[in-house]
């Protein structure tokens, strides 16, 4: 018998993943996000597969007695759930059918809320299993669209993991990751490419990967001038395109994907520079909502600081207070993350504020944003 309690998490993943285990230790089976996350639940599952035990696992808890039950007729997945719903649950001399019927519905309402956070992707029986971690909630969505050979338009607002959602596509689709980011200054050859001096052409991501295959991203194509949209079009629509080395025919495994904070429809006052996208351009988008995800932002943030859930809690009720009054202010994922990472390094709650929320904006502003006016 192995000391998986020496282990440190990322040896007990290694191990889970080798055997080819699932959360209940059966060899074959899909191990969850949330067995995943837990070092008892991990612990306890090579631990069954060790002792030969397929069917149920026990609720691994380092705070519970030796003699902790198993949860019968409850799927592994929700393994390291439970362990909290049985900690609400403990105060209980004794655990009845009822109080499991509530370790399942506290188990059933958590796995609904979170969603799914570990994408393995398999394109056909016997090929390999690419595990590219913890995803958006729309991340399925998006990997079935360029799946498809369709083009996906990411409409978001900052922070929500847009372009790292895309980095796990390649992942996913095994080919190399490229990307552009515009505004309306950015020169058409940042496309096409150009030759130097020595009349060598000078590639470019989007070469790269028309040329590859690979997937590219557009981020922030709400931002680029005509001429550039422009120079995505042949592309996007003809299978070649121009570049300052000659007509090329784009790769039947490239796959595109472009992103933006508005929908290309011109500008907000959230986002003054936006462009109008022209009609025939955004006719060739699959439009996928990717709005923040506060489930996964919560587990992001706590990832950096434990003890942060307060912090991300807070934030989100800024976020919401913002965007009910419609105030000049962001309150972004990345306020989550930061704060965490701040307030974990000794930071005040008021100093974290001014750093990742408030920014200087007016005190009126603020005062609206906290939900006291």
């Amino acid at each position: 018998m192995h000391d998986y309690g020496n282990m440190n998490l990322d040896a007990l993943r290694a191990a889970v993943r080798e055997r080819k285990l699932g959360a209940d230790g059966t060899p074959g089976g899909r191990t969850s996000w949330a067995a995943l996350a837990d070092r008892a639940t991990l612990t306890a599952v090579l631990t069954a597969h060790d002792a030969g035990r397929t069917r149920e696992l026990p609720l691994a808890d380092a705070s519970a007695p030796a003699s902790a039950p198993t949860v019968p007729g409850v799927p592994g997945d929700a393994a390291a759930l439970l362990v909290q719903a049985l900690g609400m649950l403990r105060g209980n001399a004794g655990l009845t059918d009822a109080d499991w019927e509530k370790v399942r519905a506290v188990a059933a309402e958590e796995a609904a809320k979170n969603g799914q956070r570990i994408i393995v992707v398999k394109d056909a029986p016997g090929a390999p299993q690419i595990d590219v971690g913890r995803a958006h909630a729309s991340f399925p969505r998006l990997l079935e669209v360029l799946q498809a050979g369709l083009i996906p338009y990411l409409l978001g607002p900052p922070g929500t993991g847009k372009t790292h959602a895309c980095q796990q596509a390649a992942k996913a689709l095994d080919m190399p990751f490229e990307a552009d980011s515009f505004n309306e200054q950015t020169p058409d050859y940042r496309i096409s490419g150009f030759k130097n001096a020595a009349g060598e052409f000078v590639e470019t991501p989007f070469y790269r990967a028309s040329t590859g295959p690979g997937l590219y991203l557009g981020d922030e194509i709400d931002k680029a001038a005509a001429s550039v949209t422009g120079a995505f079009n042949m592309a996007l629509s003809n299978g070649c395109a121009s570049f300052a080395c000659g007509v090329t025919t784009i790769h039947e495994g490239t796959r595109f994907v472009f992103a933006g904070n508005t929908a290309g429809l011109g500008a907000t006052p959230q986002y003054p520079d936006r462009q109008v996208l022209p009609m025939d351009f955004r006719d060739r988008f699959v439009f996928i909502d990717w709005p923040v995800d506060e489930s996964l932002e919560r587990d992001l943030a706590l990832a950096h600081n434990p003890k942060a859930g307060e912090w991300v809690a807070f934030v989100q009720k800024v976020r919401a207070n913002i965007h009910a009054a419609a105030l000049p202010l962001s309150a972004s994922p990345r306020a989550s993350i930061t704060g965490a990472r701040l307030l974990g390094m000794g930071w005040t709650w008021e100093d974290t504020c001014q750093a990742a929320l408030w920014r200087h904006a007016p005190a009126s502003v603020v005062k609206r944003a906290r939900g006291e006016a």
